[in-house]
């Protein structure tokens, strides 16, 4: 294949040139799997995040953290508190993720994950320029190349039921409320690098397949005062109840 037409599509250690929504390649799935790791995700499972459509197609149909190790995620924290980004980045290094990059201008993030897509993306709600909503809509965009099959996690400091709702149809995978500690940060990776759910593609643009029924349930959540689904995160059961009003 000449240098210059492929993607790096490390998941496969492939080099795979984009066709439109599918990613075409002729060996087949040769080339590494992701290992087993922290995680415990084995590479058998790991070898779903990708329908293969006939011969020579395959179509990514996870986000691109599924099934991965620390070590082996590449993640970008886009943050405009500079203090934060380096804590975070401090507590990503302490659980075995090497590769990091911190962006401080959500807008400049964007490009910046057009030419390094990212495996998992932390980014705050309240980011500037584009806040993180906005931020996860463009990113779920067919014109963001590869970085638009990336888990996503919303951070915030307080989080109503609306800003979680808001942040699921979005296009974040969860909300995670700072400051977080270690053991809570090490859970939020485990539970993105084994979540199932399937992406979709509706008027050019990624969609998490049930997303729409989660935002369903945490809205009943909030009127039956229940909590809303723990895969979210991490504190809206115990929270006040100012904090989970809709």
């Amino acid at each position: 294949m000449r240098p210059g037409l492929a993607w790096d599509f490390r998941d496969l250690g492939l080099s795979i040139p984009p066709v439109g929504n599918l990613h075409r390649f002729s060996t087949g799935f040769s080339g590494h799997l992701p290992r087993s790791g922290k995680f415990g995700v084995p590479p058998t499972i790991a070898r779903a995040n990708y329908l293969q459509l006939g011969h020579g197609a395959v179509i990514v149909n996870r986000h691109r953290a599924y099934g991965k190790s620390p070590e082996q995620l590449h993640v970008a924290v886009v943050d405009a508190r500079r203090g934060m980004g380096q804590v975070l980045h401090s507590a990503l290094m302490g659980l075995g993720v090497v590769s990091i990059d911190c962006y401080e201008n959500s807008s400049e993030a964007l490009g910046g994950l057009i030419e390094s897509p990212a495996d998992v993306i932390f980014v705050r709600d309240n980011a500037e320029p584009i806040d993180g909503y906005l931020f996860c809509e463009l990113l779920r965009r067919n014109d963001m190349g590869p970085s638009m099959d990336s888990g996503v996690i919303m951070m915030a400091t307080q989080i109503r039921r609306r800003q979680l709702e808001k942040s699921l149809t979005a296009g974040a995978h969860q909300v995670m409320v700072l400051p977080v500690s270690p053991v809570q940060l090490e859970r939020r990776l485990r539970l993105l690098c084994s979540d199932e759910r399937q992406f979709k593609t509706v008027a050019c643009k990624r969609v998490i397949d049930g997303a729409s029924e989660l935002v369903t349930q945490v809205r009943m959540a909030g009127l039956l005062g229940s909590a809303a689904p723990a895969m979210l995160h991490d504190n809206l059961a115990s929270a006040p109840s100012d904090v989970i009003e809709i």
